[in-house]
This record gives structure tokens, sequence and C-alpha cells, in this order.
């Protein structure tokens, strides 16, 4: 990671630290209005991959301004099933930590409100999308018909020679070292770097989002 990229790191740290954490790491946002926002990154933990049959587990989510975060949210949810342990192993978390989480049904209309009609950044962000719209349509709320910006398309477009497109593997291809959280907030925050990174380099064509 370039010295310029660990400033900004410790900027928008300072600027974040009057949010408060609980111990399994969710976050309340300052404010529900993020109206303002550039963009919105994030990414979801399910218990698989369809969301017609399966649950979100983690939600993250980062308002950003300008290409920096300026606001966080976090929450983890009781599926009201337990996990499967391919799950677990790939989420790190467990049925103890979401046994006492509030259900889906509580915490979506916040997650609505912030998401609001801003464009969503994400890694193979329609697979977030798909999870978000059958919540809508679930709990009667608005569709989530947000522009989609997507770092795994903006990859192949950057890298076409490369057959690897994971978030970690567009991460170490663009010398960011950092090990894995395996929450969802930590990889809306890595998406972010990874698009900035990705956004400064020469453009070669292609088609990148919605």
């Amino acid at each position: 990671m370039s010295t310029t990229s660990q400033q900004e790191q410790q900027e928008q740290q300072a600027q974040l630290s009057g949010l408060a954490a609980d111990e399994l790491g969710n976050i309340a946002p300052r404010s529900l209005d993020w109206s303002d926002a550039d963009l919105i990154a994030l990414d979801l933990e399910t218990t698989g991959l369809k969301p017609e049959e399966c649950e979100i587990i983690d939600i993250g989510m980062a308002k950003v301004i300008d290409g920096k975060i300026v606001d966080e949210y976090s929450q983890l949810i009781y599926p009201g099933v337990n996990l499967a342990p391919v799950i677990v192993q790939l989420t790190h978390i467990s049925d103890s930590d979401l046994v006492n989480q509030p259900t889906l049904g509580e915490v979506f209309p916040t997650v609505r409100k912030l998401l609001g009609n801003r464009p969503l950044l994400g890694h193979n962000v329609s697979f977030d999308q798909s999870f978000l719209q059958a919540a809508a349509e679930r709990f009667l709320l608005p569709s989530v018909t947000n522009k989609l910006i997507d770092t795994m398309l903006i990859s192949r477009d950057k890298f076409p020679q490369e057959r690897r497109h994971r978030l970690q593997d567009v991460m170490i291809r663009l010398g960011i070292t950092r090990v894995e959280k395996h929450r969802a907030l930590s990889d809306a925050k890595d998406t972010l770097e990874v698009y900035n990174l990705l956004e400064a380099m020469p453009h070669s064509g292609g088609n990148l989002g919605k």
C-alpha cells in the first residue's frame, strides 16, 4: 500500500472515530440521510447464492463523497436458520454470532432508506443487488434499481489478460496487501480502495456497469 493510501486511510479513520462499534462490529450510521453521497460502497454476506431461497446475514455499507468514506453502516442479521458449515468457513460468521441479532425485517427499512437512489459500488455487485431487491419485494419497499458500479467488470476491462478477478485477486494485483477480515463492511471498504485505484488507470473501453 502506498504512503498516500495509508495517509488517506488514517484521515478516514479519524473522520469516522465517532462511530461506535459493538463487540461484533455492528455500526449505526451517524445520519439516515445519505442522499448527498456520490455512491455507496456495499457488500453482503448470505447463507447461499439464491436470493429467493437464502438469507442475508451481514450488511456493510459506506457512504462515499469525493472518493472518501464519510459514514458507515454494519449489521449482522439473524437469518432464522442454522448456517451451513461451508458458509461458516467462508464468512467466519457463526450461529452464535447471529442468535441475538435483529432480523432482516427489522433492519431492512433502514438499509433501504440509506440506499436511496444513489449508485451502488460493489464487487460482483449484481449479486448483492439481487438480494437487496428480493428483500425490497418481501417487505413491500421501493425496488432497488440503483445504478450499479461493478469493480469485477472494471477489473476485467483493465486486466483482460488475467483470468481471476475475485476481490482478493484484484487487491493483490493492485498492490493492496491486507489480511481478510471476513466482514461485509471491510469488503465494501476494500472494494472502494480497489475502485479508486482502477479508476486512476488508463481506460481500455468496455462495459463497466449498469
